[in-house]
């Protein structure tokens, strides 16, 4: 298995009900919250990312 199928799978695993189930941390399981809104907050995003 390459890391390329592996880093799909993940992305796969974290799309799942609840979104964000698999994340490496709770800022990642955030960050992937954030990218499924439908109104997407670019601010929101970004204040996640960095603090």
């Amino acid at each position: 298995m390459s890391v390329v199928e592996i880093e799909d799978m993940i992305q796969v695993l974290q799309s799942l009900d609840p979104i964000g189930v698999g994340a490496k941390d709770l800022t990642d399981c955030l960050l992937i919250q954030l990218r499924e809104l439908e109104d997407y907050n670019e601010l929101a995003y970004t204040i996640d990312k960095k603090h």
